[in-house]
């Protein structure tokens, strides 16, 4: 009786950032600080890593408060959820001035789903005191980079193909003349 080949099973997981970085212009800063009130700008949506993403940006009655990503409602319905990092500055939309960082600079994991689908960090108090040199021709600049966790897991097989035995030539050419065919 011939003993029973084992299968093999095995599994890999394949993770990796895909990043990307959207810049925001807010053209007319002072007409949106002008309206007293809390209010919000959105961007364009924007795509990492196949999903959709957005920039909420805040205003308190005087200026800019704070900034969100939020991640659309349609990818976060995967269920499992999206791991993602984000980082925001303010730029000199004329590049004179560093770049301010929003928030504690650190890029800190968040996972976006439906229930939870933004993360927010507060403007630094700061950006009010050199606003100046951050708003140019009317216009201020946020710029977003998102780092998005792409995870794949897939079974892998591992196959077993028995190799026949090694030829016997001589067994082999005395078929193959016995046949009869030209060689």
């Amino acid at each position: 009786m011939a003993a029973a080949a084992t299968a093999m099973t095995a599994s890999s997981h394949r993770a990796a950032f895909v990043e990307g970085t959207r810049q925001f212009d807010i053209v007319g800063y002072s007409a949106l600080k002008a309206l007293g009130r809390r209010h919000s700008v959105t961007s364009g949506t924007f795509r990492v890593a196949g999903r959709d993403w957005v920039l909420v940006c805040r205003f308190d009655p005087a200026a800019l408060s704070d900034v969100s990503l939020k991640l659309l409602a349609a990818a976060a319905d995967s269920g499992s959820g999206v791991t993602a990092t984000a980082s925001f500055t303010i730029h000199d939309p004329t590049g004179g001035s560093k770049p301010m960082q929003i928030g504690n600079g650190e890029a800190e994991s968040i996972i976006f789903t439906p229930s939870s689908s933004s993360c927010k960090q507060a403007v630094p108090d700061a950006f009010r005191k050199w606003e100046a040199r951050y708003v140019r021709d009317d216009r201020l600049r946020i710029c977003c980079t998102v780092r998005v966790l792409e995870v794949e897991s897939r079974p892998t097989s591992y196959c077993f193909v028995a190799a026949p035995s090694p030829p016997d030539t001589t067994r082999w050419l005395s078929a193959l003349l016995g046949s009869g065919r030209r060689v």
